[in-house]
């Protein structure tokens, strides 16, 4: 319950710290951000989380590349990341309650393989952030891949996919601010 007076708004948080081939697994957490990374840098192996109350991964402000991505059961967003540069081998995201992956603030992410299901909303990119999807399966309940521009201190966003982003209900968004790339 997100209103208790104990509650605790991030799990984790990696605070300007240097990461070097870690392995991060966590499960039942009761935050509003499960793993949150600021001011970081490196390279993860393996980022596990499962059953988050919230947001199950964050980052602000960073510069990571993580190898193996599974989230399964999040509350909020399964990854919201923002201004920083970000580098996916393997995403694999389960019942985001709403969006899968939220790209945002001026933020560069490219993934080399991205798997979504059951999810409310696929990739959302906004506020002047790019990101590159080099194949995809994305199967939600709404866009698999929504693209805008948010707030007005900001430009609007791009995603750049090719013929191996599949989505299963054929759902996109942009707004006249933003741009998908060879869809």
């Amino acid at each position: 319950n997100l209103e208790n007076e104990n509650f605790i708004p991030y799990c984790l948080t990696f605070y300007n710290t240097k990461l070097v081939n870690i392995i991060i697994e966590a499960n039942d957490l009761n935050c509003n951000k499960a793993i949150r990374f600021s001011n970081s840098s490196g390279n993860i192996k393996k980022l596990i989380v499962n059953n988050s109350l919230g947001d199950a991964v964050s980052a602000e402000i960073s510069n990571l590349e993580i190898a193996d991505t599974k989230i399964t059961s999040a509350g909020d967003d399964c990854l919201d990341f923002e201004s920083g540069n970000y580098t996916f081998q393997s995403l694999n995201l389960r019942e985001c309650s709403d969006k899968a992956f939220q790209i945002k603030r001026k933020s560069n992410v490219k993934i080399m393989n991205v798997s979504v299901h059951d999810s409310k909303y696929g990739i959302s990119v906004l506020d002047s952030s790019y990101v590159k999807v080099e194949k995809s399966n994305i199967n939600t309940k709404k866009d698999c891949l929504v693209v805008y521009r948010e707030n007005d201190g900001y430009i609007g966003s791009s995603a750049e996919v090719n013929k191996k982003f599949l989505c299963k209900n054929n759902q996109y968004f942009k707004d006249d601010s933003s741009i998908i790339m060879n869809k």
